[in-house]
């Protein structure tokens, strides 16, 4: 199965520099593109996608590691399935052991029925990141699906409701092929840069789907109520006490009021 790698790096690691592009010397099938000025992984990956040559895209975070058969069982899935997106099981891991697996569901489904889905649970059974995935790249493209520079976290869940939106076709995979660090530093676990970078996702992909005046726009908002609570809830519980009033008036005029 012929791939390619393309590699965005905005990072001040210059060894990872020296490394990436003598793999670009010795296999063509690697693309290296730097960038000294850091505008966030939404700029970064939708610059790759651009760069990319293939079918299908996949997106990779610089920490994480993936399966030997990651992308051969990925790819398999879609050419027999015709799939637009096929989604992997995935874990996650520290630097001292495994911690856990997600691997719930093996199904086919319409990209519409797993936005339902998504917004009856809190995002674990079917999840909204964008790494562990095989994504038509037609599908991107023909509908002007990008990542929103302005994002810097949950970027890639304002990315997947766009996807799973115009998705007809998305099949999931049991076995795990993914594996996500979770590190103790991560800006995800500062959970007052957490809830900030929440709002502005929030706000944003209310924006979308209201844009969709459709019947299914307005069902899949009245859903998206439950998960939301769901996330906000936990992120006011790690807020400083002062903010926490405050925080939460903010999201509630920028999500559940009209």
């Amino acid at each position: 199965m012929p791939y390619q790698v393309v590699l965005m790096d905005c990072s001040a690691e210059k060894d990872c520099a020296d490394l990436a592009r003598a793999y670009e010397r010795i296999d063509n099938r690697f693309f290296y593109y730097r960038r000294e000025e850091n505008l966030g992984p939404g700029y970064s990956r939708s610059l790759g996608m651009f760069h990319a040559a293939g079918e299908y895209v996949t997106f990779v975070d610089g920490d994480d590691i993936v399966e030997e058969n990651y992308l051969s069982c990925l790819y398999k899935m879609a050419k027999k399935t015709d799939a637009d997106v096929v989604t992997g099981g995935y874990y996650l891991f520290s630097q001292k052991r495994r911690i856990n697996g997600y691997s719930r569901v093996h199904k086919t489904l319409s990209g519409q029925k797993v936005l339902k889905k998504i917004y009856r649970s809190a995002f674990m059974k079917y999840r909204t990141f964008c790494w562990g995935r095989l994504i038509k790249k037609a599908l991107l493209f023909d509908n002007g699906i990008f990542f929103d520079k302005d994002l810097q976290q949950f970027e890639d869940w304002y990315f997947m409701n766009a996807v799973f939106y115009h998705a007809k076709k998305t099949v999931f995979i049991k076995k795990p092929l993914y594996g996500y660090r979770q590190s103790q530093n991560s800006i995800m676990n500062d959970y007052h840069k957490r809830f900030e970078y929440h709002e502005t996702a929030i706000e944003k992909s209310k924006e979308y789907i209201l844009k969709r005046d459709d019947k299914f726009a307005e069902d899949l908002f009245d859903r998206l109520r439950f998960p939301i609570r769901c996330q906000l809830k936990f992120d006011l519980k790690n807020c400083g006490r002062k903010q926490k009033k405050e925080e939460l008036n903010k999201a509630k005029m920028l999500f559940f009021k009209r």
